[in-house]
């Protein structure tokens, strides 16, 4: 529970009640001896996986005292990575490929597929068993067909083996 976790510090982190701001607030710390308040130049940063739909709503509360900017896999990043030989066209073509599928079944940026799964030496065979297709299983729900069905628009043949209970990965 956030909220609990926080405690009263959440209304000490809203932006008028830091010190030096008009409606400054302090609290006595548990010990009694000693009052706290949150300096105007702290900042807190935190990330989440929007994509992530088991974690909780955050609290309302502790919503309004952060501010929540998303950042979501674009294709300038992909083609900046690829012309600084940090990424091949075949890995970015697929990963655009990927992601344009799912937004078209999922309709929301918060289940495409990140750059960061593609930037290394493996293979692409080796990433999509390891990272992407187990990722996309998550996303949907353990539905095979509907993983299989997002590489329908690429180069790649992912199709689940029902009697070897694996994924066959191939390119076409």
């Amino acid at each position: 529970n956030i909220s609990k976790v926080f405690g009263e510090l959440i209304t000490l982190l809203e932006d008028d009640k830091r010190l030096g701001e008009p409606n400054e607030l302090k609290i006595t710390l548990p010990n009694g001896e000693k009052e706290f308040g949150v300096p105007s130049n702290l900042y807190i940063i935190g990330t989440m996986n929007t994509a992530d739909k088991s974690i909780a709503l955050i609290d309302i509360a502790l919503r309004r005292r952060f501010e929540f900017i998303g950042y979501y896999p674009t294709i300038e990043v992909l083609d900046k990575l690829q012309n600084e030989g940090l990424i091949t066209p075949e890995k970015t073509e697929l990963l655009k490929r990927i992601n344009k599928v799912i937004y078209k079944k999922r309709n929301s940026a918060d289940y495409l597929i990140g750059h960061a799964y593609f930037i290394n030496d493996k293979s692409i065979e080796e990433v999509l068993r390891n990272k992407v297709v187990p990722l996309l299983m998550e996303y949907f729900s353990g539905k095979t067909k509907e993983v299989s069905d997002i590489f329908s628009e690429t180069k790649w043949l992912v199709v689940y083996d029902e009697e070897k209970y694996g994924w066959n990965i191939s390119s076409k």
